[in-house]
């Protein structure tokens, strides 16, 4: 493929690929964090399906699917964000459209297939009733899901180790003992105020 813009610095192929020179260019790559900004992107024409893309568009799936549905702002600021990342590739000339457009096709519908498995038990049994299961991801897909009941309770909370949040939970009991770093849990602050 052409490149999408004219001023992308590529190396010239190699005559002679060998190993090495495929784990030399690999390292260069690793070592400017894939970026081409730096000037460590070697390779061109490896744009079929946007990385960027499926990441902005993943991202918004994952907030929109498993936020609450009252943060609204949360929701339309997720949304804006990715719309505008995605705009902002094609202006930069760091994707052609269809690398953006197939990007969001693919991502969108394996989000859609395996949330429609993962949340349908029928689909999750093995048998002539279930296509799904030509998928080559099914089978590692329903051993992962298999044991979830759905629908799956809307319960969320902060990802925070479980000693984390006790901590968070606490109340300074006076200024005495917050100086000296000793906290009483809220259940035992009301108990005390209740005798």
């Amino acid at each position: 493929l052409p490149k999408a813009d004219q001023t992308y610095i590529c190396h010239p192929k190699s005559d002679n690929m060998t190993t090495q020179v495929m784990v030399r260019r690999i390292l260069t790559i690793i070592s400017g964090g894939g970026l081409s900004i730096n000037g460590k992107h070697i390779y061109c024409g490896d744009y079929i399906f946007s990385g960027h893309t499926m990441t902005l568009v993943l991202g918004y799936l994952v907030i929109k699917q498993y936020s609450p549905s009252k943060y609204l702002f949360l929701h339309w600021a997720s949304f804006l964000t990715s719309m505008f990342g995605v705009i902002f590739l094609l202006l930069s000339r760091g994707h052609y459209s269809i690398d953006v457009l197939l990007a969001y096709w693919v991502t969108t519908r394996l989000w859609w297939v395996y949330h429609m498995m993962a949340t349908n038990n029928s689909l999750k049994l093995s048998g002539k009733h279930n296509y799904l299961e030509n998928l080559c991801w099914w089978h590692a897909a329903r051993y992962f899901e298999i044991n979830i009941t759905v629908p799956l309770p809307k319960r969320y909370s902060i990802p925070l180790p479980q000693m984390l949040k006790k901590r968070l939970r606490c109340k300074k009991t006076s200024p005495e003992d917050s100086q000296s770093g000793k906290f009483r849990k809220l259940e035992s602050a009301t108990q005390a105020q209740a005798k």
